[in-house]
Parts: structure tokens; C-alpha cells; sequence
């Protein structure tokens, strides 16, 4: 081996190497451990000279080996380890830099400048004990049952999980106890105590179960357990013996006061030194939690603690709750603070404002309808305080949507004005209950019936005082929504909390007059006083429920008659107002949705204007909604035989009763009692979906149902229902939730039919002619809202006939139908049927006079300004009837869309309706919708007389969709009607031939120029005349060409015949 030759240089350096790590080591020789199948190179022997073996000629700790240094200690070693690295890193920096290139060697330079990571001794070496190779389940996993924190994939965790989850769920039971103290009994289990008198082995028992609850628990404090002041309630399961829920009570002698708003706010300095209730534990099944055991445990040991006392809530002091604890405890501290704060106004009570005064009585509106604010005597009163709400980002929108044609920066507003609604939303309920201060706080006032808001508008005045701001609901509310409550005497003062029952100033936010009663009477509704903003007026505030109390709910339900399938039911039969049990054909019983089987419970109260939650023990009032009749019951002379009136009734003396509507509430014989089905406590709240039977007070009696018919020819539909001194199991009524959204809508469509029944009426007293022109402006306003009511769309001001509707609302139309709506509608027609008569006649003879006896344009700037005033009001006139009965025939069509029953209660009118084809009121457009598909109608209603009124109205128009309806009166379902279409060739080809328009072909001459050949280039002669063929139309003694007419609408947008020869095309076609 050359000694010059590069491997002989490296075999050298190793050597030296070598000698140096010995000398080093003290003279104890380096080992080097491998892998078996690792090769190295420490022997010149082993090695060639050829160039192609210069790579394997490498120093051992240059492969994957493990250098332990013999005979020196462990630090020793490992700094030998860090010295081998340094040197073997040296040597192939050395070999690369001779090969590396520029970019390369600044590469490799940029990576050495990195910091180094700095190593430490001691620190223990991490290793790698889980592969992410895409597993769903990688992280631990926490279980809902028992809480432990564990892997899934590994083994030992799932062992250990196993057993501390059969640990701490598996049920704890209590049996052989002689010596309990039976407290309650519940369908699914009885409350048991363990106190002082038991027998030792029972406390024992109940010891060991709180140790395990301890464990459970998380508790490692010791509880020191001294019977005397210490009792123990188990809430076990009859059948099984498994203890469903735990509370230890004992006595305490000193408490502190901790805020629930502010956990970290704990008053340690206020000491409460009374004797209280403590509870230590309180503990419930996992599988049982939210099933109101806890509260059944609390309510026993306030009752059953001291002998002969029962302790209030506020008397309760608990120990540090978990987190389902707390939320327990708040739940009784709410109810606590409820009872302690109950005299002062908080945000989200339901109040009443009465003022007093020269005028007295309870701010209230005028119904859904009408957004006028007035003070009468009696009317729905009732206004929930809600927080100050923002609305700069929905103003922001309602001024795009009236002044922007961008449709784009439209839904950017509109997304804004979304998401500030629900922070309003949001920062209402975090509200609640916040006690309300005089003059700090800014509230809005929430009519609950119409759910909108009294609303000051600065730029109008008010309708009777004209000096004075207007005030009326708005259904979103603005910032002339906020008011600020002043105290009227100057016992209160700014800052202080408001008290239920003070008189208060309500002052506008935005505007310096507070809010006022007139003294003004309302000329359309008599007793109704006008609320403004001018002066100041003093308003008592009366509580009707609490925060705490109310829930969005209502209190609005049905009642179901579970044995029978039916729904107590009020509505009219043969002129009289009756309540029976209304039967279904829907397949579920449950499913039907009448609207005339709502009823609004009132629980009796001491006093009138207070409400609140009913219990077991309350009376009741059942108000029927719709017609806001009391549920009441009188003897019933009735002797049809029924089998279960007979067995209730008895002897032949007893009397029996039947119910019936009664107007006013102040009826003794409207109340009733409520009786359960299932084991209560009196002072439990009535849960929705509850099973009662009804007691009527008055009368002792028991509400049950008959298989009387109420008309003997009604197809089982009605059937009476009666009272009977015999209790019968089986005639129990499930009490049904209503939604609010639904009552709503019965609110809506009764306060409409209520108004249109008081228009109509006077309408038809005095004259359409006679009335004020906001009176019928209004009335178009509310049948605008009626068609976005059934388009279920919100009146952003468009047009109301350009809403289309693709999936009708089944429950809306049926209101319209049940509200007599539809029969109020028919009403209006009639009463504006002579004035559109009269405008046609007017019409007509205007044209057929001839031109001579028109005045000249001197004899029509000579008119006196009296007279152009007329005109301009009469054509006012005209436009909104016409309007209005556009409006009222655009309902219907929406009414009938997809509903049988609807378009069978319309046909009724068809006649009525065919009388009014030719008013342009799009009667034409709803007699089609209404026949359109549905054959037993189009067999029923369409004769010759409804055949030829169409093609009569098609000779006086030529208007193409004429020829549309007729086209949809010949198909019903994609199958031809013959009768239909044997009619309509009979009248149009036949009578009325001449309406149709003639075609024929026509030849014309046409001069050429040259006649060329294409193989030819020059010409081989000339034409002197060539045949040209065109298509003639011809019509009342006129004939033009397609061509020529086709040419004048799209080139000659100036000719005087243009909109003639469009319309004859498009009728044409």
C-alpha cells in the first residue's frame, strides 16, 4: 500500500486516533460494540488500494454502533461518547469539503450557525411509545360516566378504566332496613331518614354509603358525624333497593354569605349566628340526574329537619358544590333571591302601567292590527322590560333596502343587521334580572300580546294633540324605543332601585318629553284615550309574573280528551256559540290543529293583576282565545240516551250539566279545579303534558264526555260534553303546549277578522264614498300584511303583488278559513261591487261619446280649481277600490293554493265571483288558480254562461291571457275535459268566430337586379319580376303583414300603431 495514496493517509489518521482515546482512557483499551451484520475497519489488511473502497474505510463510530469506554464511570463515559462524536464529525467535515460546491458548503454553512441544543446529564431520555399513523382515537379520551381520562389503545389504561368505572357506578343499595323512617312515597321510590333514633348497624349503613359518595364525590375531608345534630335521607327504589339519590343535613351555627354572580366575592367578615339547615351531601344517581329527585330531597328535609317547622329556602346554607351542584344551588338561590328582591322591578318582569290621574286606566293597543297606543279600561296591558337593544347595523339596512339598488352590499346589511339581533337576543337573556335603577337604567317595553314595542317617533306628530311627539309599537323597535324611568316623587331619587308599585316618569331616551295620556278621546273607538309624548303623566307599576316566574312558553294551550281522541272545542253552530268535543279524520289524532281549540289558562289570584305559575291547588279559568269566552256549565235538559251519561247520572233525580261559553270571567261558575292522575304535593307546579281530570267548583261536578252528537245529521264530528257528580277514571284531559308563534297567528287572524267585521259595517252604513281616505289606506295596509302573513314573509314594503309562493302554509290558511276571513273579504267585494259598476259604466260612455263634445285645451285650462280637486279625489277613489279588491281577490288565490277545503269553501262564491270577470280586479286570476287541476269544480261550476263571459270579455279586450284561462279550463291533471272543450269551440268557432284573427298567405311582386349563375362569372341575364310569398294577419277589417308589423316594434319605437301591433302579436301567439 502506497503510504501517499489517499487510503493509506485515512488508515494512519485512524491509528492516531486510536492511540490518542487510549491515552486518554488511562491506558484502558476502547471498545467498540456492533451490530453483527455492521462491518469495520480498524486493520490495513482488510482493506485494498483501489480508489472504489475508499468509501468503506471509515472509523467505527462512524456506524450505527454503541461506544461503552470499560473501567471508567458513567460521566466518563458519556463525556468520551460527546468527545468521539466532536472528532468523527471533524473528520467528515473535512472529507465533504472537498467535494461540496459553493452553494452546498453555504448551505451546510447556514445549518452549523443554528444554536445547538444544549444537553443535560440528567435529564432522563424520552422514548416514543405511540405511532400517529392516522388513527381516529389517538388522544386520551375522557368517560361521561365516571370522569377517568384514559387510552383507548393501550391495554393497562383500558384495565384500569374498567375497574374504577365499575367502581363508581355500580349501584349502591340499602335492604334490611327494620328500623326506617318512611317519609314520602313516589311512584318510583320512597325518601327513607336515618337520624339519632336508628339502630346503630342503620347508621353504619348509612355511614359506609357516604364513604362511598366521598370517593365518588372527590371528598378526602372526613366528616365527623354526630347523629344527635345529623340526619340522612335516601331516596331509594322500591323494587331494587338501589339508593337514587343522598342528602346529609345537619345543624350549623355559622354561615357566610357567598354571591352566586361573583363566586370570588365571599363576604368572610358577615357571619349569620342563627341555628340553620346545612346541607353536607347531596348526591344522585348518574342515570337519574334532571328528574327532579334532588329537589323532592331538599323539599323533605326543609319539612322534616326541625319537628314542626318547615324551613324557608333562604334557611338552607350549602356546603362547596361540584358543578352539577351548582347549578342546583342556584336554582334555590334564585328561588330565594326571588322572594327577597320581589319588591323591586328587574329586567324581563311582566308588568302592567296604569295611570293615574285626571285620566285613568292601563296603557294597552288597539289589537295586532292597529299600532296605536291608547289607555281604555279594559285590554291586553300586559309589557315585559327588556334591556336597551342596538340598531345601527338593521337601520343601516332598512335605509339600503329604500334608497341602494346593490344587491350585494344588501345581503352584507343584511347579514349585519342578522347578527346584531341576536346579540340583542343574547344580551337580553344575560340580563335578566337585573335590578332596575331610577335613572341609570335604559329599558324597552315589550307589548307580550303583539310582540312589539311602544316606540317614540320624534318626526311625526300625534293624531289628536298635534303639539306633541306620536307614540305606537313597532315590531322591531328603534332607539325612540328606550326610556329611562324617573321616580314622580321626590322620595325617590336618582340611583336608587325601583320598587314594584312606585309611580314613575317614563322619559324617552332620545327626545326631552315623557310619556303621556290625553285626555282626547279616539273618534273610531269610544273610551280609548291617546298616549303621546308631550306632558308629564304619572304610571303605577303593577307586577303581573316575575322574571323568575315567567317562561317563554305561555300559557296558551289544548286540551285532549285521551280516551276519547278528541279536543274540547268552542265555535259557532247555527248562530250560537257552543263547546263540544271535536273529532279528526287525520290518522293522529294529536296532529290536528284547530284553532278553535285554544284555551288561555288563568290562575285565580287574590289579586286581579297578579298572575303566575299554577299549582294543584290553584283554581282555574279556561278563556277560549278566539272568542275570549269563559268556560263555564249549566243544567242540560237533554234527554238523548247515552250509556255513559246514564251510568255518571245515577238515579233519574240527579241533575246533570253540560259545558257552555260564558262572556265574562267574573262567574263563579267559571272556575274549575285541577285533579291529578299520579301522586303530588299540592304545592307542586302544574308540568305541561300532565293528565288531569276537571272538577267545576260550583257545581261539584266532574267533566265528562257523551256520545251525543250535537247535530243528529253531523257526520261524527261534534260530540256534547257534560258534567256528572261521579268521578270517572278514564275522563282525563292531556294539557297540550302550545307554541307561542302559533298563538300569535290566531291573534293576528282574529284581530283582522274583528277589524274587517267593524269596516265593513260601516261601510255598508254610510258609503264607500263617505269615508276618509287613510280609513281605506289602512284597510290596504292590513290586506298587504295578510298576504305576507300567508307567504310567511316579512313586509319589507315591496309590492304585495309581486310575492310569489311556492310552498304554501297549510296551518295560515286554515286560520284565514276558521277567523272568517274569507267570509269578511266576500263582505267587501259586495259593498264596493256597485262603485266598480259604476266606474265601468263611466268608463264606456266616456269613450263611446264623440270627439265633438270634448272641450277644447282653452275650455280645460279655464276649469275652475275646484273642479280639478274633485277629479284628482276621485281618482284617488278609484284606485284604492280598485286596489283594495285586487288586494282581497290576490288573497284568496294564495288561500286556495293546495288546500281542498279552502277551495271548496271559495267555489261556494264562484257565482259572485264570475259577476265581477272584467273589473281588472283579477277575479279572472283567481277563478283560474281555483279551477286549475281539480275537476269536481270545473264539472260543478263551468256552463255556458262562465264560457261565454270569457270570450265576451276577450272581444272587448283582446287580452292574450283571457285565451289562457279558457286554455285551463279544458285540462284538469294533464286529462282533457270534453264537456269543457266541446263548450268552448261551440261559443268561440261558431257565435264568436270573428274574434279570431284570419291568417293567409299573400304573394307580392319583388324587382331584382341581375340574376347571376354561380359557374358563370359574368351575368346570362336578367328578371323582371319575382313571386315573394308573406304571412297576413287580418282583424276588424285590418290586414298587415308579420313582417311589416314585427319590423315597426323593433326598429320604429316612435310609430303610432307600435303597442297595436304588439298586442295583436302577442294575442297571436
Amino acid at each position: 500500500m502506497d503510504a501517499s495514496s489517499p487510503a493509506t493517509s485515512k488508515v494512519l489518521h485512524q491509528t492516531q486516533l486510536r492511540k490518542y482515546f487510549v491515552a486518554a482512557n488511562d491506558g484502558h483499551e476502547l471498545t467498540t460494540v456492533v451490530e453483527p451484520n455492521t462491518k469495520t475497519y480498524f486493520s490495513a489488511t482488510e482493506t485494498t488500494g483501489s480508489g472504489s473502497d475508499d468509501e468503506n474505510i471509515t472509523p467505527s463510530w462512524h456506524n450505527e454502533t454503541t461506544m461503552t469506554i470499560s473501567g471508567t464511570p458513567e460521566k466518563a463515559k458519556k463525556l468520551q461518547q460527546r468527545k468521539a462524536k466532536s472528532i468523527k464529525k471533524t473528520l467528515i467535515q473535512e472529507e465533504e469539503q472537498e467535494e461540496d460546491d459553493e452553494e452546498t458548503k453555504a448551505y451546510k454553512q447556514r445549518l452549523r450557525n443554528q444554536p445547538r441544543k444544549v444537553y443535560n446529564d440528567d435529564e432522563p431520555k424520552l422514548k416514543q411509545t405511540l405511532i400517529d399513523a392516522g388513527q381516529k382515537m389517538l388522544d386520551a379520551i375522557i368517560c361521561k360516566r365516571c370522569g377517568m381520562a384514559y387510552f383507548p389503545h393501550s391495554a393497562e389504561d383500558k384495565a384500569a378504566h374498567a375497574k374504577y368505572h365499575n367502581y363508581t357506578t355500580s349501584a349502591i343499595r340499602l335492604r334490611n332496613l327494620k328500623h326506617q323512617h318512611i317519609l314520602q312515597q313516589f311512584l318510583d321510590g320512597s325518601i327513607y331518614m336515618i337520624g339519632c333514633t336508628s339502630p346503630s348497624t342503620e347508621q353504619k349503613k348509612a355511614e359506609h354509603v357516604r364513604e362511598l359518595i366521598d370517593n365518588e364525590l372527590g371528598i378526602t375531608t372526613p366528616f365527623n358525624c354526630l347523629w344527635s345534630e345529623t340526619k340522612a335521607y335516601f331516596y331509594i327504589e322500591d323494587c331494587t333497593d338501589i339508593v337514587l339519590g343522598y342528602c346529609l343535613a345537619h345543624i350549623v351555627h355559622r354561615v357566610h354569605i357567598l354571591d352566586l354572580n361573583d363566586e370570588s366575592n365571599i363576604d368572610k367578615q358577615t357571619e349569620m349566628n342563627k341555628m340553620l339547615c346545612g346541607i353536607a351531601r347531596i348526591w344522585i344517581h348518574p342515570d337519574h340526574r334532571r328528574t327532579r329527585i334532588a329537589t323532592k330531597l331538599l323539599d323533605c328535609v326543609r319539612t322534616n329537619f326541625f319537628f314542626g317547622i318547615v324551613i324557608k329556602r333562604v334557611d338552607l346554607a350549602f356546603s362547596a358544590p361540584t358543578d352539577d351542584g351548582h347549578k342546583q344551588v342556584e336554582h334555590q338561590y334564585r328561588i330565594m333571591e326571588s322572594s327577597l328582591t320581589s319588591s323591586f322591578l328587574k329586567i324581563g318582569d311582566t308588568v302592567s302601567l296604569y295611570a293615574e290621574g285626571t285620566v285613568c286606566g292601563f296603557i294597552s293597543t288597539l289589537g295586532l292590527v292597529d299600532d296605536r297606543c291608547v289607555v281604555q279600561p279594559e285590554s291586553d296591558c300586559l309589557f315585559r322590560i327588556c334591556p336597551s337593544h342596538r340598531y345601527s347595523a338593521q337601520a343601516q339596512y332598512w335605509n339600503a333596502l329604500k334608497n341602494s339598488n346593490n344587491t350585494r352590499d344588501i345581503k352584507k346589511l343584511q347579514i349585519a343587521a342578522d347578527t346584531e339581533k341576536r346579540q340583542n337576543e343574547a344580551e337580553t337573556r344575560k340580563q335578566t334580572g337585573t335590578i332596575i335603577k331610577y335613572g341609570d337604567t335604559i329599558v324597552q317595553l315589550l307589548h307580550i300580546k303583539s310582540n312589539k314595542y311602544i316606540t317614540v317617533n320624534k318626526r311625526l306628530p300625534a293624531i289628536l294633540e298635534k303639539n306633541a311627539m306620536r307614540v305606537s309599537l313597532d315590531i322591531s323597535g328603534t332607539e325612540g324605543s328606550w326610556f329611562q324611568i324617573e321616580p314622580f316623587y321626590k322620595l325617590r331619587t336618582k340611583g336608587e332601585r325601583v320598587v314594584v308599585g312606585d309611580k314613575v316618569v317614563l322619559m324617552p331616551y332620545s327626545g326631552g318629553q315623557p310619556l303621556h295620556v290625553s285626555e282626547l278621546e279616539l273618534p273610531d273607538h269610544p273610551g280609548s284615550k291617546e298616549v303621546n309624548s308631550h306632558l308629564q303623566t304619572s304610571w303605577k307599576i303593577v307586577l303581573f309574573v316575575s322574571c323568575y316566574e315567567a317562561t317563554n312558553e305561555g300559557d296558551i294551550v289544548r286540551l285532549f280528551h285521551a280516551e276519547q281522541e278528541k279536543f274540547l272545542t268552542c265555535d259557532n253552530y247555527r248562530k250560537k256559540s257552543v263547546v263540544f268535543l271535536r273529532a279528526t279524520g287525520r290518522a293522529s289524532a294529536t296532529s290536528a290543529t284547530s284553532s278553535n281549540a285554544l284555551w288561555e289558562i288563568e290562575v285565580v289570584q287574590q289579586d286581579p293583576c297578579r298572575g303566575g305559575t299554577g299549582h294543584w291547588s290553584s283554581l282555574f279559568r279556561f278563556k277560549h282565545l278566539a272568542t275570549g269566552q269563559y268556560l263555564a256549565a249549566e243544567v242540560d235538559n237533554d234527554q238523548t240516551f247515552d250509556v255513559t251519561r246514564q251510568k255518571l247520572r245515577g238515579s233519574s233525580t240527579t241533575p246533570v250539566f253540560a259545558l257552555i261559553p260564558i262572556p265574562h270571567a267574573y262567574d263563579i261558575s267559571s272556575l274549575f279545579e285541577l285533579d291529578p292522575t299520579t301522586i303530588t304535593r299540592n304545592e307542586d307546579p302544574v308540568p305541561w303534558g300532565s293528565y288531569v281530570r276537571l272538577q267545576h267548583i260550583c257545581t261539584n261536578t266532574w267533566v265528562h264526555s257523551t256520545n251525543i252528537k250535537l247535530d243528529p245529521d253531523d257526520d261524527n264530528v261534534r260530540f256534547k260534553i257534560g258534567c256528572a257528580l261521579m268521578k270517572e277514571d278514564k275522563e282525563a284531559f292531556q294539557i297540550v303546549h302550545v307554541s307561542p308563534d302559533e298563538v300569535r297567528d290566531l291573534d293576528f287572524a282574529t284581530d283582522a277578522a274583528q277589524y274587517f267585521d267593524t269596516i265593513v259595517s260601516k261601510w255598508e252604513k254610510i258609503g264607500i264614498m263617505n269615508v276618509h281616505a287613510n280609513e281605506r289606506k289602512q284597510v290596504m295596509l292590513l290586506l298587504s300584511d295578510i298576504v305576507y302573513f300567508l307567504a310567511c314573509q316579512e313586509n319589507n314594503g315591496s309590492d304585495a303583488f309581486d310575492v310569489q309562493i311556492l310552498k304554501p302554509n297549510r296551518e295560515r290558511q286554515k286560520l284565514i278559513r276558521e277567523q272568517n276571513i274569507l267570509k269578511q273579504l266576500f263582505r267587501m267585494l259586495r259593498v264596493l261591487k256597485p262603485r266598480l259598476e259604476f266606474e265601468r259604466s263611466s268608463t264606456k260612455s266616456i269613450k263611446g261619446s264623440d270627439s265633438s263634445t270634448m272641450l277644447n285645451n282653452d275650455q280645460h285650462i279655464s276649469t275652475s280649481p275646484q273642479q280639478q280637486d274633485a277629479d284628482v279625489r276621485h281618482s284617488t277613489i278609484t284606485y284604492q277600490i280598485k286596489t283594495i279588491c285586487r288586494l282581497c281577490y290576490r288573497i284568496l288565490k294564495h288561500c286556495q293554493q293546495d288546500y281542498r277545503k279552502n277551495q271548496e269553501t271559495i267555489a261556494k262564491e264562484f257565482s259572485f265571483m264570475q259577476s265581477q270577470i272584467g273589473y281588472d280586479i283579477l277575479a279572472e286570476d283567481t277563478i283560474t288558480a281555483l279551477l286549475h287541476n281539480n275537476k269536481k269544480l270545473l264539472e260543478k261550476h263551468i256552463t255556458e254562461k262562465e264560457i261565454d263571459t270569457f270570450v265576451r270579455l276577450l272581444r272587448e279586450k283582446r287580452d292574450c291571457k283571457f285565451l289562457e284561462y279558457l286554455s285551463d279550463l279544458c285540462v284538469s291533471s294533464n286529462q282533457a275535459i270534453a264537456r269543457t272543450q266541446e263548450m268552448i269551440c261551440k261559443s268561440v268557432l261558431e257565435k264568436n268566430s270573428d274574434i279570431l284573427i284570419r291568417t293567409k298567405f299573400d304573394t307580392r311582386e319583388c324587382v331584382e337586379d341581375m340574376v347571376l349563375d354561380d359557374n358563370i362569372s359574368s351575368p346570362i341575364g336578367f328578371s323582371n319580376q319575382n313571386i315573394l310569398q308573406e304571412v297576413r294577419l287580418t282583424w276588424d277589417g285590418t290586414s298587415e303583414s308579420i313582417e311589416h308589423m314585427a319590423g315597426v316594434i323593433r326598429d320604429k319605437p316612435s310609430h303610432k300603431r307600435r303597442e297595436e301591433f304588439k298586442n295583436i302579436l302577442e294575442y297571436y301567439r
